[in-house]
């Protein structure tokens, strides 16, 4: 009972930081609280994904972090829920991200941020 109360503040919290156009800090509390497998909560992983996807900012080749804690959250997720098929490519986008930001700016890497930029089309 006490992981249900914790679920709901976490989800109460993320929603009013999404509704303030605040993704980073939602991510930050799906990170350090975990995610819920219930489906009410899927619509606020939904938003979250889709604020970070959107943010302009976050094209910079210095968002590794974001992506790498955005693909954690997803993955812990995915392992939850491994039927659930949206939030897989949610994953994979994320893992490419990271991927992309993390090989950026090492020349022995380039090749490989291309083929995760390619692969993100």
């Amino acid at each position: 009972e006490g992981r249900e109360v914790l679920n709901k503040y976490v989800a109460l919290h993320a929603a009013q930081l999404l509704q303030e156009g605040q993704p980073i800090p939602a991510l930050g509390v799906f990170t350090q609280y975990g995610t819920s497998e219930n489906p009410a909560n899927f619509n606020l992983y939904r938003r979250m994904c889709n604020d970070l996807f959107l943010a302009e900012s976050f094209s910079s080749l210095t968002a590794y972090k974001t992506w790498s804690a955005l693909r954690d959250v997803l993955a812990a997720l995915v392992e939850k829920l491994p039927q659930n098929k949206e939030f897989y490519s949610l994953l994979q986008c994320a893992h490419l991200l990271s991927v992309r930001t993390s090989s950026a700016g090492h020349k022995q890497l380039f090749e490989i941020g291309v083929k995760s930029a390619v692969s993100l089309l």
